[in-house]
């Protein structure tokens, strides 16, 4: 059923009104052809992430998925869709999975230059490591505690303003697309995020904070956990995890920094995320936080528009006389999921990363690094608890 729904709305979207009509000598190019008519446009859009990696197994641990473990990260088609007086559409499935899933399918309205409307699946308003997309970000993972806490995109409606110096973003959101048919009680989140941005040439200057709070909706007395993966997505293993508790809401606050200054870059954040019931059960509060540092070896800036890291350039892409953008990264990554009584374990990263880039579509990215685990949930030989992992991964993507 989900495959036949997926596939008939992007066949739908793609039949807009007149599409065909275009000369293909004035079809417009960036990625793909966009296609347009009149006050409507339609581009087909999609991308496509290997990822293979090998981690370390310590003595003893019992676990599937260690060693070495390779998956389709993402393997998404869709459209973009634009529409007269300021309306435009995106759809766009994922097929790495078992079965096809919505990533996103939203309608947005810009009512004038500053403010605007989104309604459908979109990612609610995280702090920046999770906005960016995942084409952008500098290791194959996001920082550890947008994972742990369960960031993602969800059913809802938005608003947005932004200003040359000010972006502000507030929404209404159910939960995931996909978890319609697996939950009968509905979610309810309210998100919001703010940012102060000074752009000059050569140089960025970023600050923001977002807040959060979510309504499980469940039948009292339900129980969550939280848990992580070893900075690799491949592997269902995971080192750190609470056991399951009883939360009937949970709360978070999010923090955040980025500098820019030519090609390096410099950006952190800390999260702190708070659970609640109505049972008089332990409340544990979670905390997670990174700082990075990148340096483009070519040359280049790091990508920025409207609040996000974006994609960049090189200056010189492969076959039109250079070699690309080459860029290093480091990031000290922790992780806390212990609090009282219930115990998940805490993490300390240290990672570091190339990032290859032969044209601005495509990516070749390799990172490595070490996690110091204490209290883990896996225990080694001897009841141990206390040890680090060792972990080594390869992406290759290309988007259009």
């Amino acid at each position: 059923m989900k495959s036949i729904i997926a596939a008939g709305t992007l066949a739908l979207l793609a039949a807009g009104p007149g599409m065909a009509a275009s000369p293909l000598a004035d079809i417009p190019y960036d990625g793909a052809p966009r296609f347009e008519a009149g006050d409507w446009s339609i581009k087909p859009r999609g991308r496509l992430l290997y990822d293979y990696g090998y981690i370390e197994r310590p003595d003893g641990v019992v676990a599937q998925d260690l060693g070495w473990v390779g998956e389709f990260r993402a393997a998404r088609l869709g459209v973009e869709i634009g529409a007269p007086a300021g309306l435009s559409a995106k759809v766009e499935v994922d097929f790495a999975d078992n079965y096809p899933i919505f990533a996103e399918a939203a309608v947005y309205y810009q009512a004038t230059d500053n403010l605007g409307f989104t309604l459908g699946h979109h990612k609610n308003f995280n702090t920046m490591e999770e906005m960016n997309s995942s084409l952008d970000i500098s290791f194959l993972e996001r920082a550890a505690f947008t994972d742990a806490f369960d960031f993602q995109r969800r059913v809802g409606a938005s608003v947005n303003w932004k200003s040359e110096h000010v972006i502000a973003d507030a929404g209404l959101f159910t939960q995931n697309l996909d978890s319609f048919e697996e939950q009968r009680d509905t979610q309810l989140s309210y998100d919001a995020r703010v940012v102060l941005k000074d752009e000059r040439p050569g140089a960025l200057d970023h600050i923001g904070a977002s807040v959060h709070h979510l309504e499980f909706k469940r039948d009292p007395g339900q129980t969550t956990r939280y848990r992580e993966r070893p900075q690799f997505h491949a592997t269902d293993a995971r080192f750190l995890s609470t056991p399951r508790f009883v939360a009937d809401r949970e709360s978070g606050l999010g923090l955040e920094a980025a500098a820019v200054r030519g090609p390096l870059h410099v950006t952190g954040e800390a999260y702190w995320l708070q659970t609640g019931n109505d049972v008089g059960d332990p409340e544990p509060g979670f905390f997670g936080a990174f700082i990075e540092a990148g340096y483009f070896l070519t040359g280049e800036q790091r990508g920025y528009r409207d609040g996000y890291f974006r994609s960049t350039k090189p200056l010189r892409p492969l076959g039109r006389g250079g070699f690309g953008a080459v860029q290093v990264n480091a990031r000290y990554d922790h992780l806390d999921l212990s609090d009282g009584s219930i115990r998940g374990g805490t993490q300390d990263a240290y990672l570091v990363s190339l990032s290859w880039l032969p044209t601005a579509r495509t990516r070749f990215l390799v990172d490595a690094g070490i996690i110091d685990y204490d209290d883990a949930a896996l225990p080694a030989a001897g009841g141990d608890r206390d040890y680090s992992v060792g972990t080594v991964a390869m992406r290759a993507q290309f988007d259009f």
